[in-house]
């Protein structure tokens, strides 16, 4: 058993020798892990590739990674019956067996219908004719339909619309120059210098936030309100956020409501107030610089509400269209929406930050800028960026062009522009959502505002009848997901850029899309690929993770750096299973905030989402308030676990809930619904006086579910106090 003494001589004996092996190997699969995967024959017929690997970068560090995609990004339908199957059992997307006899090869033009994820171009993808559904006939026949009307030789009308649609667009902006080059709409170069020093400002600013590896959610932010728009918008910000609303209107309404643009491009989808998330995809991704060459940035609507920083973003997205307005597309979305912003948040952060009579004014400047957006954006003409779906799919892109400025809530709430409508709020449905299986067409949605979902067939057919390769979408965030999705047979994309978005966990999105020439064929291909911002919440718990591991790994009676407390350490504990259960369901986060449990190392009585108004705020404003995954011990106290200080934070103490009056409040009440006041009677200056504090939950169940053990650990205390 002993090693040689010439090998020894060599060093071969040593651990030392199998470093290059591993380092190879370590290459090896850094290569492969990062090697995209050939167009298929769909994808080059479409002229739209959907590449198999992501950009992933990481705060702590400051680096970008690359990483593959793997089934929880990319959605397919799951055959029935063996209808599909692939002869290369190696690769992973596909479960089905090798085929036998009675299989055949497809066309290129099924194979679109195929649930293969990314096997290379030579795989031979096969399936059963007598086991083909009625509704990939149906499908297929669609789609055969709808190219053959979309040719120059039977599309007449849509060549004639868009010989009309140019005709007026140049008849009103032929007066008039801008900025930059562009025709139609003019403003003054002091506004246009003002502008360029918002943008400078960001700018700085985004590198400032970059250079911090501690990350932070933007709700914790140490950037006060105020302060933050005087560093953006100077001592005169309310005049500067007016100024850039109106000049903003004015671009909006003369360039078209189908803006064509061309690659390269970036597209953000939600930022929902989330100022310092934007600055991070700046950081990370590149800033716009609206040189000619440079990539167009296309944000894909839902700018304000929810967050606590909707004026800067809205404020800095408009300092970039007035400053590059050829280079800045700004898509709507369901909350450019006066009811969403007053219900959502936004109007009362104007009133809140602003006053009441200048915060109107910025408001009212915003708003008539939101009602001239225009409701999509056109890529190289092969893909179409909308913000919710395209509903029933039975409007064309001539139908778009037609659409007519300003879009208020009257012009909404037509009859007739119900499909615009489902613009801005439809969803799709994913082929492989349990729930769903089998669905095929266009349903209701449970959203309300009379939506719609649409599946996988209707996606194809708007496609092929309308000429696009793809449909990239925002509107959703999904709990745990890297901020994007593919589905719909890599023919839909959904992007999410606000990462932790109400307590989900989830990372932040964009995607960047080049044109390039494909090598086996010369033809023009349009790649997209994403790029990803990591989730804090998910940062958060594998830092716990780490050190707990670290812990276990360290000697008896040793010493370990770091240390941990015991709320820590029952925290990574926690996340370590919360983690297992994950991996053992294909889904890749390191797990949630559930890791936080109390700090007395019980079994929490209840655990979920609570919202608590801030000290001193106005209950009947939406932005008062913050949301945390909190849990309830048998000892009487309610807490969460802080990300910034890894330690368990009261929200509610056992000496406070001792003495207090739980009270559920009736809608209405509060800017949040399901809301409940804890009334705390103290003494202060030889007077009696009570302390209020306002808390929410996210459903009826859940506050009558906190309520409950609220009142349950009272009466127990009570008892043991001899109450």
């Amino acid at each position: 058993g002993e090693v040689p003494e010439a090998t020894q001589s060599r060093g071969l004996g040593s651990p030392l020798y199998l470093i290059p092996t591993i380092q190879k190997a370590l290459k090896t699969f850094r290569h492969r892990m990062e090697a995209d995967v050939e167009p298929t024959e769909a994808e080059l017929q479409r002229g739209v590739h959907v590449e198999r690997v992501y950009d992933f970068y990481d705060v702590a560090d400051g680096r970008i990674r690359i990483r593959k995609m793997f089934g929880d990004v990319i959605h397919s339908r799951k055959p029935t019956d063996k209808a599909f199957s692939d002869t290369d059992s190696s690769t992973a997307s596909c479960s089905g067996s090798s085929s036998d006899t009675d299989d055949v090869k497809v066309t290129p033009t099924e194979s679109e219908f195929s649930s293969n994820q990314g096997s290379n171009q030579g795989n031979a993808v096969v399936i059963r004719r007598s086991l083909t559904t009625d509704f990939e006939r149906v499908t297929l026949w669609a789609v055969m339909v709808g190219r053959l009307l979309h040719t120059r030789v039977l599309d007449f009308t849509a060549y004639g619309d868009l010989a009309v649609v140019k005709r007026r667009i140049h008849c009103v902006t032929a007066p008039a120059t801008s900025v930059g080059g562009s025709r139609g709409y003019k403003i003054l170069p002091s506004l246009a210098q003002r502008a360029r020093i918002v943008v400078r400002q960001a700018e700085l600013l985004s590198r400032q936030v970059g250079r911090n590896l501690q990350d932070a959610f933007d709700s914790e932010w140490e950037a006060d309100g105020v302060a933050l728009l005087e560093h953006l918008f100077s001592s005169e910000y309310i005049d500067t956020l007016v100024l850039l609303g109106s000049a903003a209107r004015k671009i909006f309404k003369a360039q078209p409501v189908l803006p064509e643009v061309e690659a390269p491009s970036k597209i953000f989808g939600d930022l929902h107030g989330q100022f310092r998330d934007l600055l991070l995809l700046f950081h990370s991704f590149g800033f716009p610089n609206g040189a000619r060459g440079s990539p167009v940035f296309i944000f894909n609507g839902d700018f304000v509400d929810r967050g606590v920083h909707s004026l800067a973003v809205v404020g800095t997205l408009f300092a970039l269209k007035v400053a590059y307005p050829e280079r800045i597309i700004l898509v709507r979305g369901n909350h450019e929406d006066r009811a969403m912003n007053e219900k959502y948040g936004f109007r009362d952060e104007c009133v809140e930050l602003l006053g009441e009579g200048f915060g109107i004014r910025v408001y009212d400047s915003i708003h008539n800028a939101f009602d001239q957006l225009p409701v999509a954006c056109l890529v190289e003409k092969k893909v179409l960026i909308v913000h919710g779906g395209i509903g029933d799919g039975l409007w064309t892109l001539g139908d778009l062009r037609s659409i007519r400025r300003p879009l208020g809530l009257d012009e909404l709430g037509a009859p007739e522009n119900q499909w615009i409508v489902n613009l801005l709020w439809s969803d799709p449905i994913e082929e492989d959502d349990g729930r769903m299986q089998g669905v095929f067409g266009v349903h209701a949605s449970p959203r309300g505002h009379n939506a719609s979902c649409f599946a996988w067939n209707v996606t194809k057919t708007f496609c092929a009848r309308n000429g696009v390769g793809l449909i990239v979408r925002s509107h959703q965030s999904k709990q745990d997901s890297v901020g994007f999705s593919v589905m719909h047979d890599n023919m839909l994309i959904r992007v999410f850029s606000a990462r932790d978005y109400e307590g989900h966990g989830n990372d932040g999105a964009i995607l960047v899309i080049r044109k390039i020439a494909h090598p086996g064929t010369g033809d023009d291909l349009l790649t997209i690929r994403p790029q990803v911002l990591r989730s804090a919440t998910k940062a958060g718990n594998e830092e716990l993770l780490r050190r707990f591991s670290a812990l276990r790994k360290a000697p008896e009676g040793g010493e370990c750096e770091p240390s941990m407390t015991q709320t820590e350490r029952l925290a990574a504990q926690r996340a370590q299973r919360r983690r297992s259960e994950i991996f053992r369901s294909k889904r890749r986060s390191a797990g949630s905030t559930e890791a936080a449990i109390d700090v007395c190392g019980e079994e929490p009585l209840f655990r979920g989402r609570i919202k608590k108004l801030k000290v001193g705020h106005d209950p009947m404003h939406r932005a008062s308030w913050f949301e945390r995954d909190a849990w309830l011990t048998r000892s009487g106290c309610l807490a969460y676990l802080s990300k910034r200080e890894n330690s368990a934070v009261p929200l509610l103490t056992r000496s406070e809930l001792l003495m207090a009056q739980v009270t559920p409040l009736p809608n209405g009440a509060c800017a949040r619904p399901w809301a409940f006041e804890v009334r705390i009677p103290s003494m202060g200056a030889g007077a009696e006086h009570e302390e209020v504090i306002y808390y929410a939950a996210c459903s009826e169940e859940l506050r009558t579910e906190v309520v409950r053990e609220l009142r349950n650990v009272q009466r127990l205390a009570g008892q043991e106090a001899g109450l």
